[in-house]
């Protein structure tokens, strides 16, 4: 160990010292009394070897992702419930509104449903795609009412490509969007009215959203078509370039951002003790994207931001639990788990 190291470790974890378990700043301050010359990128190098400063960093959950952008009409729908369960005593017992949104050109169709069974979301849907429209992607969240085999099987009828979500807290934001805005629309209606009842209006409510001005395509939904598709893209796109920058560009081992309950406090850890590989990187119009596998190799499924990862050094030490315990046929044997690690990585030692 350096003698730099040495006395890094001996602040870092000396829970008196005013450098302790805090951040790069913090510690490089401290540091710095002691050894002058320090520069800053050896103290943030130094950390990322520490398992108490990679594992429990903070975690951004809240940044901007990339624009969803379709580049025609239909070619991705986005699809979520509206729960109107509060109102469905005054409105013929509707207790949900399915809400489907083109992407590209906003255009949205509302239908009333009195259950969210995977047979009531397929029959609706089989509804909208009566009318002539039919789109190559579907997105939905996660919920039960979506992932379903009676659901997937109406999609897989129609060579509709199904994906939905893979982060639960993160909702399919076009949809979101426009059941912000019928929401809006459907309250103030019953607020003029003095009533709790909506549903003789809602296709009414759902036409006069379709023929209003949008601000983000500079038309009203219907208005949008094959020959302005060109202009509605254009629309879309943010101008200006962006200086697109790697900030993992030389690093090659991450951990993941954990997903933490509702009511999970920030003392457990904010990213995996499991440690990946960076396989794949892609640069898009605002930040670059990551594709991971395991230390078998083996890719993960997601695409992961920049601000999902936490960069660590090769790991060369693994934490683990051993266990001794008899088999099936009276052996005694080890089980070695390396902690924070899936069950595949067990090892089985044989001691008599």
């Amino acid at each position: 160990m350096e003698q730099f190291e040495k006395i890094l470790s001996d602040i870092y974890y000396d829970p008196s010292d005013p450098g302790s378990f805090g951040g790069v700043q913090r510690l490089t301050a401290e540091a710095k009394k002691v050894i002058p010359d320090l520069k800053q990128n050896e103290v943030v190098n130094w950390l990322k070897a520490q398992d108490t400063y990679t594992l429990f960093r903070q975690a951004r959950k809240n940044f901007p992702r990339l624009s969803i952008l379709a580049y025609a009409i239909d070619h991705q729908w986005q699809a979520d419930l509206l729960d109107m369960t509060w109102f469905s005593k005054e409105n013929d017992n509707y207790r949900y509104l399915l809400v489907v949104v083109d992407v590209l050109s906003r255009f949205a169709w509302v239908l009333p449903l009195k259950d969210k069974s995977g047979d009531t979301l397929s029959r609706a849907f089989e509804s909208i795609f009566d009318l002539g429209r039919v789109p190559k992607k579907l997105q939905t969240d996660q919920g039960r009412e979506f992932v379903n085999k009676t659901f997937k099987n109406t999609m897989e009828k129609h060579n509709i490509n199904f994906f939905t979500t893979t982060d639960d807290t993160i909702k399919c934001a076009i949809a979101e969007r426009f059941n912000r805005t019928l929401r809006t629309r459907i309250y103030r209606y019953l607020y003029h009215t003095r009533s709790k009842r909506y549903i003789d209006a809602l296709s009414s409510i759902v036409s006069s959203y379709n023929h209003s001005y949008h601000r983000s395509i500079k038309m009203s939904p219907s208005d949008v078509n094959d020959e302005n598709v060109p202009v509605v893209i254009k629309n879309l796109r943010k101008l200006g370039k962006l200086n697109v920058k790697d900030k993992l560009d030389k690093e090659k081992y991450v951990r993941i951002s954990r997903k933490k309950g509702i009511f999970e406090k920030g003392a457990t850890e904010n990213f995996t003790e499991e440690v990946f590989k960076i396989n794949s990187r892609k640069k898009t119009p605002h930040k670059y994207i990551y594709r991971l596998v395991d230390l078998d190799d083996e890719p993960i499924t997601s695409l992961f931001y920049p601000e999902e990862l936490q960069p660590v050094p090769k790991p060369d030490l693994y934490k683990a639990r051993v266990t001794e315990y008899v088999d099936k046929k009276g052996k005694k044997r080890l089980k070695i788990h390396f902690i924070g690690f899936p069950a595949k990585y067990d090892k089985y030692i044989e001691i008599g």
